[in-house]
């Protein structure tokens, strides 16, 4: 199954490429958080360690430029190919949401 990128008016859509990254980056938010939890750290110590913080805050930072009801659906409808969207909205205003914080996540990643 293929992954679809939507156009939001006025914008360019992303790479292929760096669309997909971020959408593996947060089908393994999970993995991440348990690696930023992890109890032996040390600031500058283990890169694997920094490396899961600064892709968690990026995820955070991108999720707060969207409304806050459209947050978990729109996470939702990237780890579950085409699920997620609630009833309360139209699709197309789920799908704008989605792309707009897909845009979001991939410029704090420094991506786009």
């Amino acid at each position: 199954m293929k992954e679809y990128q939507y156009r939001i008016e006025g914008e360019r859509c992303l790479p292929r490429e760096v669309y997909y990254q971020c959408v593996w980056m947060i089908r393994d938010m999970e993995r991440l958080e348990k690696i930023a939890m992890s109890s032996n750290y040390e600031s500058g110590q283990d890169h694997r360690i920094d490396d899961a913080i600064v892709k968690l805050d990026c995820l955070r930072r991108a999720l707060e430029e969207i409304p806050d009801y459209y947050r978990q659906g729109v996470i939702s409808s990237v780890k579950i190919r085409g699920g997620g969207f609630d009833d309360f909205a139209h699709i197309n205003t789920w799908k704008k949401w989605k792309m707009r914080f897909m845009h979001a996540f991939a410029a704090n990643l420094g991506l786009y």
